[in-house]
This record gives C-alpha cells, structure tokens and sequence, in this order.
C-alpha cells in the first residue's frame, strides 16, 4: 500500500540509516518516489528541494533510469501523456523500489522475491500492452536470479525478521524431522 511504501522510505531517510545509502543516487530515489506518492520532502531551514539537472548516464546503471523516469513524470503534463513515463513510473514506485533497497538483505531474499512476484502480479493487471510487457520481462529477468531458493538455503528464512513466528516454527519443526546427514561444502544444486 502507498502508506506502507511511504513508511518505509521515511524509515530509509532517517539520519540513523544514512549508512544504508551508499550514494547521493539512492537518497534521490527515495525522495523522488515519496514525491510521487505525494508526500513532502524534508530538509534543513530555509532548504528547498529541488529536482536536480540529470547527470551521467550510463547503460548499466538502472536507477539512474528509475530517477529520470521519476523526474519525467513529476515535472509536468506533457511527459505524463507519454505512455512508457505513465506506466514506468508507477512500476518503479510499486514494483521497483522497495525490492531494490532490500535486496541486499539474505536472510529476507526469498521473502521479498514473493512480494515482488505478488507486486508484480497486481501490475499485470494495469491496462495497456507496455504493463503487460514490463511484467513478462522482469519475471523472466526474477526467475533467472533465483539459484539462491535451494534446499541447503531454506533454514536462513529462520533469522528473517519478515517472516512470522509461526511460519518460522513450522518451518523448523519440518527441518527437524528431516534425516540428519551431512552435507559438503560447495555450492548449492540449482534448480
């Protein structure tokens, strides 16, 4: 929901997580994406926010893209008429953001892939062809970063704080009951 995304980038933007942020870019996005949920952006006295100049860009760099797209959509109605700024920029918001700056979590990756399948799921429901093509892509794009949901792995969902108690209690007592064997160190069997 717009309230939980919105809790959530404010939470990012607290002056304690500023370690979260390795770059200006990240905090931009946040900023930008609370703009575009239509919230307001703080800064010291006598501050303004302003939407800055576009810098380098490079082919690589994805969220640069999100930014820009970000930028397109909130500076005027000309570039709400284009199609792609249109659905762009609600899938950056809805389907992007929040799944990107809690990738780095591996005790939340496969909790979070369900959210973003579930996300974009809903997304799929937007009308027009450009909706429906964005999901196909990043689906197969998901699917293709999925190694990581092997069996060895399951037991990390044990220290994710966004799995529930009873969830993680199940999932014990089924690992629990599972023959002990020793398993060798390499690298998990890929689905």
């Amino acid at each position: 929901s717009v309230h939980d995304l919105q809790s959530f980038i404010d939470h990012r933007l607290l002056p304690e997580n500023e370690h979260l942020l390795p770059r200006g870019d990240y905090k931009e996005f946040l900023e930008l994406t609370k703009l575009y949920l239509g919230g307001t952006v703080e800064r010291k006295k006598r501050w303004t926010f302003k939407i800055s100049r576009p810098g380098a860009d490079h082919h690589a760099r994805w969220m640069s893209k999100a930014i820009y797209i970000l930028k397109l959509a909130l500076i005027g109605r000309n570039w709400q008429k284009k199609e792609k700024v249109r659905t762009l920029a609600p899938w950056i918001v809805f389907c992007y953001m929040q799944f990107w700056f809690s990738s780095p979590s591996l005790e939340d990756a496969a909790v979070n892939d369900l959210k973003m399948f579930t996300s974009l799921q809903r997304f799929s429901k937007v009308p027009g062809r450009l909706s429906k093509k964005i999901v196909k892509k990043t689906s197969e794009i998901i699917q293709r970063h999925t190694w990581y949901l092997s069996e060895e792995l399951i037991p990390i969902a044990l220290f994710s704080d966004k799995v529930p108690d009873e969830k993680k209690e199940i999932l014990a007592a089924k690992i629990g009951k599972l023959p002990s064997r020793s398993l060798p160190i390499q690298k998990p069997k890929l689905p």
